[in-house]
């Protein structure tokens, strides 16, 4: 898997890392047609933006400070995202923490 391939020096790329993981685990939530939360993740510009809560999903270089990060990791059933599936694995919630670390840089075709 490229996850296991991806060296600890490597920057993460939205494209290549952090999209795929939204397109499978949270647009099904928080795609075109369902925004739970006023918040939609099937475009960038979207993403980055806060949801009803009003709070900013992704504050670059600060994971403990981004929301999306927060829930990621919430140990609370009711907060925790994805929140009718399986939370993501260790290896998927490190992804999204170096890419916020790392700027939260956009690196795909369209926002």
């Amino acid at each position: 898997s490229t996850l296991l391939a991806l060296s600890l020096n490597a920057e993460v790329s939205f494209k290549k890392h952090i999209a795929p993981i939204l397109k499978q685990k949270c647009e099904s939530c928080h795609g075109d047609q369902k925004k739970k939360g006023g918040y939609g993740v099937d475009t960038f510009t979207k993403f980055m933006k806060a949801g009803k809560s009003g709070i900013e999903a992704v504050v670059p270089k600060d994971p403990e400070d981004s929301y999306l990060y927060e829930l990621l990791i919430s140990d609370d059933e009711d907060d925790r995202m994805p929140q009718d599936d399986d939370p993501l694995s260790k290896e998927q919630i490190k992804l999204f923490k170096q890419w916020i670390a790392e700027g939260a840089k956009f690196d795909g075709e369209s926002t």
